[in-house]
């Protein structure tokens, strides 16, 4: 085989392995979002916020609302709804403060608690964050 008719082969078979690859991909991402949404415990694997800054945290009936600046980090999540949300320990507020790492918890009754470590920056003090939950919502950043 001469070297022209390699490439070519070559080319074409890339382009069908893309091809093959995107089908796939696509299918699986819309399988893995299929179960995301039918699994209440799904969203545990969104909940990872290392390095957002919390812009703003709100009550809102049963719920707390966390806003998140997510630039320059591994998420794109600008939005977290804490349901049914009760707080169990609070140091300081958490507005302004940087997310560091949160740890979460099955309890018998089905629900969660969920432990985070945040801090203002400038200071050495952490931010112990405890609370329960039922459940998390997000909302996404559009540019990602």
């Amino acid at each position: 085989m001469d070297t022209d008719k390699y490439w070519e082969e070559h080319e074409r078979n890339s382009k069908e392995s893309g091809r093959i690859t995107e089908l796939v991909s696509g299918r699986n991402q819309d399988r893995y979002e299929r179960t995301l949404k039918d699994n209440k415990d799904a969203f545990i694997v969104k909940f990872g916020f290392h390095d957002c800054r919390v812009i703003s945290c709100r009550k809102k009936g049963k719920d707390l609302i966390i806003m998140l600046d997510n630039s320059n980090t591994m998420t794109n999540v600008n939005r977290v709804t804490i349901k049914d949300c009760n707080i169990l320990k609070q140091d300081k507020p958490l507005y302004g403060a940087w997310w560091i790492y949160e740890e979460i918890y099955r309890s018998d009754n089905g629900c969660y608690e969920i432990h985070c470590l945040l801090c203002h920056r400038n200071q050495k003090d952490f931010i112990d964050f405890i609370f329960t939950t039922s459940g998390v919502e997000y909302n996404y950043s559009e540019e990602w």
